[in-house]
């Protein structure tokens, strides 16, 4: 991991405004196990590119525990929950605060990105397996 995190500071000089440089940043942080660095970054770049679901996903498993986890959600677009990455932070930011079936019962928006990100993965390995890749 600190390699990791040494690469993605490193990636930072070459151009630092970048987004996906600052997105980057602010995972190296995450790595780091600096969480509120992480979490003041992540936050500064969702104000600036709100369609940035990296940072979306960074807020989430970075958020103070005092967060409120609805918060985190309603702060969640579409297109954030159309990604993969995002949902298994919500998911852990969920099992933080101790209700497990918040996501499974409790919200029909999530839970139709689950079952479309499930069905999109199966039919991407079938294809993938029937076209060798």
């Amino acid at each position: 991991m600190d390699e990791a995190a040494r690469l993605f500071f490193k990636s930072v000089t070459h151009a630092p405004e970048h987004i996906k440089v600052r997105e980057t940043e602010a995972h190296a942080y995450l790595l780091r196990g600096n969480y509120e660095k992480s979490y003041e970054l992540a936050t500064a770049l969702r104000t600036e590119h709100p369609e940035s679901w990296k940072a979306a996903m960074l807020r989430l498993y970075t958020a103070p525990p005092a967060m409120a986890f609805h918060e985190l959600l309603a702060e969640l677009g579409d297109d954030d929950l159309a990604h993969k990455e995002v949902l298994p932070a919500l998911a852990s930011r969920d099992r933080k605060r101790q209700s497990g079936q918040f996501l499974l019962t409790g919200s029909a928006r999530c839970s139709h990105y689950w079952s479309g990100l499930r069905r999109r993965n199966l039919t991407s390995a079938a294809g993938a397996r029937r076209n060798n890749w």
